[in-house]
């Protein structure tokens, strides 16, 4: 599932960086794209074989901000984002909660408030909690709950549905 979230979002993306085929800014933009939902790509198959060092180096790769350059802000924020979320749960994973929280909130530094940081306040909320930090774990739930309760509500809104 992870890996068709990302091939969807990286062709939606690329499909808006120009409307003009040829155009000089698509083709730095898909050359930026291609590069990070590759080393998303590197990272999974790496997962896939247990080998968390070359998953871990491939998705710090892309949260550096050189990974995405050529890309628009938000779509740059959205590739780093996900990375650092992708990194705090797998320092989760290896029972590391502080490097965990250190990559949430990294992530959290980027802005926004969209899934993207729903999902580092999780991952921040959870490392939080295993450091023994439970007052400051649940303010990190309440924020993504609150942020996914708007997404609902925007989603809900734009299929014509009203939330019960």
């Amino acid at each position: 599932m992870r890996r068709a979230v990302r091939l969807a979002l990286g062709l939606a993306v690329l499909a808006a960086l120009c409307p003009m085929p040829g155009c000089a800014a698509r083709s730095e933009s898909a050359a930026s794209l291609e590069r990070a939902l590759l080393a998303h790509r590197a990272a999974d198959e790496a997962l896939d074989r247990g080998d968390l060092d070359t998953a871990r180096s491939r998705l710090l790769e892309l949260a550096r901000a050189e990974s995405v350059a050529g890309l628009a802000g938000g779509e740059a924020r959205a590739l780093r984002a996900d990375a650092l979320y992708r990194l705090a749960e797998l320092e989760l994973a290896a029972a590391r909660p502080a490097r965990a929280l250190g990559f949430a909130e990294q992530g959290l530094t980027l802005g926004g408030a969209d899934l993207f940081a729903a999902n580092l306040l999780v991952s921040r909320g959870r490392a939080l909690e295993r450091l023994g930090r439970e007052l400051e774990a649940v303010e990190s739930y309440h924020r993504a709950l609150l942020i996914n309760e708007r997404l609902l509500g925007e989603a809900l809104d734009a299929a014509g549905r009203k939330p019960s």
